[in-house]
């Protein structure tokens, strides 16, 4: 999900992506990329992995040609080429063509720990509470991560815990008018 997102022509124009060149990189797709789709505001990355982000992300636009009607196109030579490193992943990225670099970079990220840890918090505050029980981000995080970030089996174990069960009165803390 999170790489169709990273592809889909409105996220990309949004986030002004799109504008985004190895010359001028746009810094908002890869600053929200880490905190809100992936590991979140306390994911362990710092400004100099936020610009980083945004170099991986270079080249990743829309076709704007007259008759292609602005899907996703991959502009090579709009592409940042020099090391990266974002936490712990590092690439030479020497070559012009970073789309499997991208590629790779986001599987990272949806794999990172903190991203389970964030994703399970916010589908928790969703559906279940304000403030998301530690244990239960615990369980449901390790879910998403030994099923290869699949959100279903998460979703399943979500709706079937006993966290989930009590009456969304209680879960809110507010008490219901009589």
């Amino acid at each position: 999900m999170l790489i169709a997102s990273a592809k889909h022509p409105a996220m990309l124009n949004y986030l002004n992506n799109v504008d985004s060149t190895k010359f001028e990189p746009n810094e908002n797709y890869g600053r929200e990329l880490l905190e809100l789709h992936t590991v979140g505001i306390s994911g362990g990355y710092n400004e100099t992995d936020m610009r980083n982000s945004a170099l991986i992300m270079t080249g990743m636009s829309i076709d704007e040609s007259p008759d292609s009607g602005g899907g996703y196109y991959y502009k090579e030579y709009n592409h940042h080429t020099g090391h990266v490193k974002v936490m712990k992943f590092s690439n030479g990225n020497g070559n012009p063509n970073g789309e499997p670099l991208a590629m790779s970079y986001l599987k990272y990220l949806a794999n990172h720990q903190a991203t389970a840890y964030n994703l399970c918090g916010k589908l928790i505050t969703r559906f279940v509470s304000d403030i998301p029980q530690p244990k239960l981000v615990k369980r449901l995080a390790h879910i998403y991560l030994t099923s290869g970030t699949a959100i279903k089996p998460v979703l399943l174990a979500l709706f079937a815990s006993t966290e989930s069960s009590t009456p969304p009165a209680r879960r809110s803390g507010l008490r219901t008018r009589t």
